[in-house]
């Protein structure tokens, strides 16, 4: 049960996280840019978010990896990086590659603890 609560608060944090980002004007996830340069991007309906919990005796609840999803078909082939963070701060990261709209288990290593993670970010790049 305790597994399914915690699921269920970082679901919750990403998904109130994601409609505070789409309330950034001028901003879309199809082109971002800086002193009138513009950046493309391969996914323009944002990604989905999963995370593999385990416990790790002592410590408690533990992110042991993290799965990307509905991403774009363009985006096949490309690296994809998540890194979960706490106030701001990386508490631990992961790297693959897209392929066939998800990105399968991304490890990361550092095994933050789940309670401690509130945030995610995700990047598709070349």
């Amino acid at each position: 049960m305790k597994r399914i609560m915690i699921a269920l608060a970082v679901g919750l944090t990403l998904f109130a996280l994601v409609a505070a980002a789409a309330t950034l004007g001028g901003i879309t996830s199809a082109s971002l840019g800086a002193s009138g340069e513009v950046v493309t991007s391969c996914d323009t309906n944002g990604v989905s978010v999963a995370y593999q919990v385990g416990y790790q005796n002592g410590v408690g609840y533990v992110v042991t990896a993290v799965q990307v999803s509905s991403i774009d078909a363009l985006c096949d082939g490309k690296a994809v990086d998540v890194t979960l963070t706490q106030s701001g701060n990386s508490i631990g990261s992961g790297s693959g590659t897209a392929s066939g709209g998800t990105t399968g288990w991304i490890a990361v290593p550092a095994w933050p603890l789940a309670s401690q993670v509130n945030d995610v970010h995700v990047a598709v790049h070349d």
